[in-house]
């Protein structure tokens, strides 16, 4: 692969996903915040043992009883308590 190619491939990656990370529908509800393709994955894998806790005291009283988790580049799902 060539020095080109390879710059030439990464940018085009970068403009696909800046693509899709500016065409996602936003949200309204609060939650906490999310990265580019993998959404709120790092905060729900380093909570994973604990996750009901993690919802139940620590985003609630931060976010309220409905907030929105994203979850890569699926739609995000709304959690209501």
């Amino acid at each position: 692969l060539s020095p080109i190619t390879l710059m030439a491939t990464v940018g085009i990656l970068f403009v696909v996903l800046t693509f899709i990370w500016r065409s996602r529908k936003k949200t309204n509800a609060p939650g906490p915040i999310f990265w580019p393709i993998i959404g709120n994955g790092i905060s729900v894998l380093r909570n994973r043992p604990r996750i009901l806790q993690y919802i139940h005291y620590d985003m609630i009283p931060r976010y309220g009883r409905t907030f929105c988790m994203w979850t890569g580049l699926m739609e995000p799902p709304y959690i209501m308590t």
